[in-house]
């Protein structure tokens, strides 16, 4: 027999009382618009209900049954029709778009014992605020130049509510209810550059997900429209596209994979010409806005847009399933078709590589080229991290140094001497001198391929590291002329001083910073170190999201065991954090030694310390911290959690915005991850209860920050 826990393991959500309020198809995991409670008298032993307008409550039973593998409902054409009358939802045509000439709706009367203010507005010109509505996300749906629709984020309850304009016949006021009334006629969201506008009407259309993605694309006067989600796909909207040029944008998930399918068969027989743009080289459920604000430019989307393949706009038959193919290149082959009773045609190897497959053995293998053998590769990214007093920047110039004059780095080998660009956006001021110390303690010319810049432009804005661009080339030009070397290697310091965030913990943020520094490195060819700071605890790794690590094709971490109170810093070490191809662990202990360079004129003199290296330490590590099973499981399924459903929310809905998840989210995965000894269920459950807590208790001494409001509780990383 189903239960609730039963379909809650299959299908998410949260259970609430005797529902469980779940995710509809092709909604985000934390849309609960989907209610389903047991009901022996039902097929299959349960009832379902959808509470967005326009979802398909069969379809929904269908996708139910098929998860929790309990088979098809048998029920007749009249039981179905039933069904989606039961929801609300007609069995008619909803009505087509339309862009100006429609009534305003009749207002919808509340249900017996409903009061009419909990979902109806009289008399306002605009909705009235909601809880937890987050600024700048009141989104108006624009006809005859009146709104007719308000779509609002919130923060409390579901992620969105839809208010619509309606008219009360018993007064002859016009209002807003949060209810769609019947008959409503639906109609797209415009930004400033409305592409049903006559001035836009020879140009492409971009038609994104939602309506942030508009408001991002008309900034760049990039005419765009949406009538919402990703499955927010009325019948009959394909006609207002009639002979346009349609670029779809969806969002890298699940829902924006079914929408571009149904945005394809509607423009089909009207569009004269669609492509698909995906962002699936960003992180899941990441859209253009995300593309955009992580350094994606207008040049590099229309170069996405040209790169594009079209997709065939023959009207195709509602009964189709139709997908989406690849048109062919003017130089591509074409395959024949066999007839229905004849075996597909295998192609030839040469047919399948003119199309850009690649098989195994087709190309011939080259070592990888590095600066620093097996460390630091010829181009690329990397961060350099540690703790405060670990000698990051004292580090970075050893490194710089040792490409200069050809010398082992930490007993790795130099392969190629290059010399290095050090963007001095903290410490600047002791550069010069550090640079002289080295040179004195390890040798090496007066003039060295070393150069630094110390106004350092803002690295988030994508024109300013263009313009950084053409100084880079300039360096790299002038250092082959009087050294003889190629600028191999650019030394960011600090990452967040250079790039100027907001909000190290924003993915979004993290992301254009990886963007930024591939565009200052790839003109010519280098690698790529940003300085970045590790959190007050050495096991949380670099300060701020997960993104910059994962970018990054290399992470060095420089260890060392700090007394906050006198200062005193001892165990300093070099580590490999991570390789994208090799191997990860320690390199070697080091010191740092304290080399005059003069006297000032108190005749006391004055200098810069080096890095010394302990190599024949290097295979000693001091041992690690232990740390509490509460504490672990914890953090584990926080960082787990957070990839498959952190967000950005507003702390208490008007505070700073954090990237964050709820405890509902998190118990779950806590609760596989933390084990306990006791057979017994009930001591078992209370154990794991206990340690939640403990875990929760001690979430500020571990980089956690954990507020309540809107009737969850919240937790988010925060600034060391």
């Amino acid at each position: 027999m189903v239960t609730l826990e039963t379909l809650h393991s299959v299908l998410g959500g949260k259970i609430c009382g005797k529902r469980l309020r779940t995710a509809a198809i092709g909604r985000p995991k934390t849309d609960r618009s989907v209610s389903i409670w047991i009901e022996e008298s039902a097929p299959n032993g349960y009832a379902l209900k959808c509470f967005r307008v326009g979802d398909d409550q069969a379809e929904h039973r269908h996708f139910v049954n098929a998860e929790a593998k309990l088979g098809p409902d048998r029920r007749t054409d009249a039981e179905r029709s039933a069904l989606r009358k039961d929801a609300g939802q007609s069995e008619s045509r909803s009505p087509a778009p339309k862009l100006s000439d429609v009534p305003v709706p009749e207002m919808t009367p509340p249900e017996p014992g409903e009061r009419a203010t909990k979902f109806q507005a009289v008399g306002r010109r605009e909705p009235p605020p909601v809880a937890g509505e987050l600024k700048g996300r009141r989104h108006a749906y624009i006809r005859d130049g009146a709104p007719v629709r308000f779509k609002i984020k919130k923060t409390v309850g579901s992620p969105w509510i839809d208010f619509y304009r309606v008219l009360d016949s018993k007064t002859g006021r016009t209002g807003w209810q949060a209810r769609r009334p019947a008959g409503f006629v639906p109609c797209p969201y415009v930004a400033s550059a409305n592409p049903f506008d006559p001035v836009f009407s020879g140009e492409t259309v971009f038609w994104p997900e939602g309506e942030k993605d508009v408001d991002t694309l008309a900034r760049f006067d990039l005419p765009a429209f949406t009538f919402g989600g990703a499955t927010d796909v009325p019948e009959g909207c394909g006609e207002l596209l009639a002979g346009r040029d349609v670029v779809i944008l969806p969002d890298n998930d699940g829902g924006g994979r079914i929408g571009t399918r149904t945005k394809i068969t509607e423009l089909a027989g009207h569009a004269s010409r669609v492509r698909v743009v995906d962002f699936s080289d960003l992180e899941e459920g990441k859209d253009v806005t995300d593309w955009m604000e992580a350094g994606g430019t207008v040049e590099a989307l229309w170069q996405r847009v040209d790169a594009a393949t079209e997709v065939p706009v023959a009207a195709p038959t509602r009964e189709d399933s139709f997908e989406p193919t690849e048109a062919r290149a003017p130089d591509q082959p074409v395959l024949d078709q066999p007839a229905p009773d004849e075996p597909p045609r295998i192609p030839t190897l040469d047919e399948f590589r003119a199309v850009g497959f690649v098989f195994d053995g087709d190309t011939p293998l080259e070592p990888p080229r590095y600066i620093v053998k097996p460390l630091l590769p010829a181009k690329g990214v990397g961060i350099l991290g540690g703790q405060s007093g670990a000698a990051k920047t004292f580090s970075a110039i050893e490194l710089a140094n040792c490409l200069a004059e050809g010398r082992d780095f930490f007993g790795h080998r130099v392969v190629e001497r290059v010399g290095t660009l050090i963007i001095a956006a903290e410490g600047a001021g002791t550069l010069a001198n550090r640079l002289d110390a080295v040179r004195k303690a390890k040798g090496g010319s007066k003039n060295q391929p070393i150069v630094r810049r110390e106004k350092v432009p803002n690295l988030s804005d994508p024109a300013q590291v263009l313009e950084l661009q053409r100084w880079i080339r300039g360096i790299d030009a002038w250092m082959r002329r009087k050294f003889g070397v190629r600028l191999g290697l650019i030394v960011i310091d600090t990452l967040i001083a250079a790039f100027g965030l907001q909000d190290e913990n924003n993915s979004a943020e993290a992301q254009r910073v990886i963007t930024h520094m591939q565009m200052l490195g790839e003109p010519i060819d280098a690698f790529v170190l940003a300085v970045h700071h590790y959190g007050k605890d050495e096991h949380t790794g670099l300060r701020g999201s997960s993104a910059y690590r994962a970018g990054a094709d290399v992470v060095l971490s420089l260890l060392a065991e700090r007394n906050q109170a006198t200062g005193e810093v001892k165990g300093r070490s070099l580590n490999k954090a991570k390789l994208r191809d090799g191997e990860e662990g320690r390199i070697a202990g080091f010191n740092l030694r304290f080399v005059e360079l003069g006297t000032d004129n108190d005749d006391e003199p004055f200098g810069a310390c080096v890095v010394e290296p302990d190599l024949d330490a290097s295979a000693v590590a001091p041992p690690p911290r232990k740390e509490a099973l509460p504490i672990r499981a914890f953090r584990e399924a926080f960082h787990e959690v957070m990839i498959q459903s952190g967000r950005e929310v507003e702390v208490r809905g008007s505070g700073p915005r954090v990237r964050a998840i709820t405890l509902e989210e998190l118990r779950p995965e806590f609760r596989r991850r933390y084990t306990t000894v006791d057979t017994d269920e009930t001591k078992a459950d209370a154990a794991i209860r206990q340690g939640l807590k403990r875990a929760i208790d001690a979430c500020p001494k571990q980089g956690f920050e954990t507020a309540t409001w809107g009737g969850e509780k919240w937790f988010w990383r925060v600034d060391a």
